[in-house]
């Protein structure tokens, strides 16, 4: 065999190995932390019905593949509401829910909200209709930082509940 064709099949080896190491590591890659806060429902979209007629629905809507990254996005989300707002949530003033957009029944969601990948969005709903909704765009810039997510998360979520 020619070097030049040894170096080639050599190249693409330790790039199909690179790849697959990439793969494995991302499927693999777990964090403590993607645990669902206790108490908390299993992540599920809600019927209109089970909505509250004034006050905050907080939804992350996905679809397709989840990496690591998407689930802990979720399970930070679902943590800011459960635990930063525990009264509002008990009372049924603020409700978490997961939505996957991949399903007949929540496609409607994707034009709706104008959407093209996973997303967190807070809406305000009065008289039994949402009013104003805010997408939480940052969400993938600050889920490196736990707290300053939660943050973000619980200030979006607060401006919302105190809005006339």
């Amino acid at each position: 065999m020619k070097p030049k064709t040894v170096f080639g099949i050599v190249l693409l080896v330790f790039a199909g190995g690179s790849l697959g190491y990439l793969a494995v590591t991302e499927l693999t890659s777990g964090d403590g932390d993607l645990a669902p806060p206790e108490g908390a429902r299993p992540a599920e979209a809600s019927d209109e019905a089970d909505l509250p007629a004034d006050g905050i629905v907080v939804t992350y809507f996905y679809g397709g593949k989840r990496c690591p990254t998407c689930l802990k996005i979720e399970a930070y989300a679902e943590e800011a509401v459960a635990k930063g707002f525990p009264d509002a949530v008990a009372d049924g003033t603020l409700v978490w829910r997961a939505v996957d957009t991949d399903e007949a029944a929540n496609k409607h969601f994707v034009d709706r909200y104008d959407l093209f990948a996973k997303e967190l969005i807070v809406s305000r709903r009065a008289g039994g209709k949402e009013v104003d909704w805010d997408s939480l765009a940052e969400i993938w810039t600050r889920v490196a930082d736990k707290a300053d997510f939660l943050a973000y998360v619980r200030g979006a979520v607060a401006e919302h509940l105190e809005a006339p």
